[in-house]
Formats: structure tokens, sequence, C-alpha cells
């Protein structure tokens, strides 16, 4: 029989500045694997409620021998993060930790919001991928959206990103020995916007890809 955790904390009105609606409870679940397709078993997982001065945990449990948690929390007025595998900010095992940043109310669906599954790669299978940008014509302005698709071994996952700061990332990271493709709008001078794919092939060290625009 397949064990679940389930992590319970009760709501209170008010705790330190944070505040909390008591009566809706909110789900997050999530399925952690390696990058060979199995369970993580015994890995904490912990909810953030934060505001703009405050951050407490308001749940968290450890993974079951699936590699499954399942954690209940009160409606916080802030927004949410949920902290994987860290241990003071640091990762206590051979895997890597993980943040899912920014999640707002909006974001759950019938106030339960599943990530399954994701995937801890050891810093080991990880290299990066540096950027720089170069402006080559007098038709495009910026750059945006710059991403990668497929695995992403990124240590934070921004859900509600703010653009005006996450505008043209300067290193990402990505798994070594993998064909990735990268992701990024160019925005015309008239306000227009073209998207870009361009594969990418990585080895065993890190790559270093100009943008020109």
């Amino acid at each position: 029989m397949k064990k679940l955790l389930i992590a319970l904390i009760l709501p209170l009105l008010v705790s330190c500045e944070l505040t909390y609606d008591a009566e809706t409870r909110m789900v997050f679940e999530t399925t952690l694997l390696d990058s060979d397709g199995n369970p993580l078993e015994n890995i904490e997982v912990a909810v953030e409620a934060r505001n703009s001065t405050d951050t407490e945990v308001i749940s968290k449990g450890r993974t079951g021998i699936d590699g499954k948690i399942l954690l209940i929390f009160p409606m916080p007025d802030g927004t949410m993060d949920v902290l994987i595998n860290d241990y003071y900010g640091q990762a206590p095992n051979e895997f890597q930790r993980k943040k899912l940043r920014n999640l707002h109310e909006d974001d759950f669906v019938n106030y339960k919001y599943s990530y399954t599954p994701l995937v801890l790669f050891r810093p080991s299978e990880i290299t990066n991928l540096n950027l720089s940008y170069e402006n080559v014509s007098f038709q495009y302005s910026s750059v945006r959206d710059v991403y990668i698709s497929g695995d992403d071994p990124a240590y934070e996952i921004d859900f509600n990103p703010d653009y005006e700061y996450d505008l043209m990332p300067y290193q990402l990271q990505v798994i070594k020995n993998s064909n990735i493709l990268l992701h990024y709008t160019l925005v015309g001078v008239d306000g227009s916007e073209t998207p870009v794919n361009a594969p990418l092939s990585i080895g065993e060290e890190s790559i270093n890809y100009t943008i020109t625009y």
C-alpha cells in the first residue's frame, strides 16, 4: 500500500504580521523523482507564507516511499513559496534543493495546486548556460521572456515573475549532455513581438551563448 504523508497546520487568524483566512484550506501536492524516474523518499517539503515584511512556515512534511506528499494549510493574505529539500539554505543530501516561488491564490484550482512530477537533479548533473545580449539592429529594442524547455534544473521557479526584474537573465541552469530549446522574444521598436526558438547542445562544461537583437 502506497504511503502518503499529510501535514496539517491549524490556521491562526493573525500570526506575527501575517494574516489568514481561517475558513479556507489550501492544498499543495507533488511527487518527487530523481532523473531516472525513481521516487525520492523522506525529502522535506515546506510551504512558506510571505508578505512584504514577514515570512513563516505554515505547513511542512516529508515525502513517502512513493515520493508523494500532500500539504494542507490556511490561505494566507500574501504569496506562498514552496521549499523542497532545503535545510537552512543547503541541500541535506545528494540532490538539489528547489524553490517554487510566488504562488498566488489564483494559481490554485478549487483550492488545490498539483505539481507532479517534480524532478530533483544531482548537482553533478547540472551545468550553466551563460547568456549575453548584443543589440545589432535598429529594428529591436529589447529581449524578454527568456527560458528553456524540457527538463529544467533551475533552483528557483517563479510562478508570477516580475518581468521588469527578470527581463534578461544572464545565467540559466541546464542538464549536462542534453539538447535543449532556448526560447526568447524580441521586442520591436514599434512594440511588436517576435518569438525565437534556438536549439542548443549542452556538453559536460558550461556554455556561453549570445542573443543578438
